[in-house]
């Protein structure tokens, strides 16, 4: 792949491009941004397996159910994140994880997302 220009429509989401827009302007310096994402995944598509399940086999520091919105866990991690690893990134803007909603929507589970995003 090669570096683009990202004036098309539909080149990123809003926030994506908003968030480099505003960087660019407050740094005066050249952004550049690397489009990772999928709509209506949920955040344990983003994590790595050993966010989920430590070596020790114990479980996740995180408690609550482990779902997947694309029928696996850390799928998007070994498909976007993964491969970006030798690549220095600076910042991320999160813009995933809407499909959580239903399954932290109780008093019992509701610090799970939040526990789980700093698992990231």
């Amino acid at each position: 792949s090669t570096w683009g220009d990202v004036m098309g429509e539909g080149a990123f989401s809003a926030v994506c491009w908003f968030f480099g827009r505003n960087l660019h302007a407050a740094l005066g310096r050249p952004i550049g941004l690397l489009h990772a994402s999928y709509g209506g995944s949920a955040l344990e598509d983003w994590m790595a397996s050993e966010a989920l399940h430590p070596p020790d086999g114990v479980g996740g520091p995180c408690p609550g159910p482990i779902p997947g919105s694309m029928g696996e866990p850390m799928q998007q991690f070994n498909g976007m994140v993964h491969p970006l690893f030798q690549t220095t990134v600076k910042g991320v803007p999160w813009y995933q994880g809407e499909s959580n909603v239903g399954e932290y929507s109780n008093f019992t589970t509701a610090g799970t997302y939040s526990c789980r995003f700093e698992q990231l």
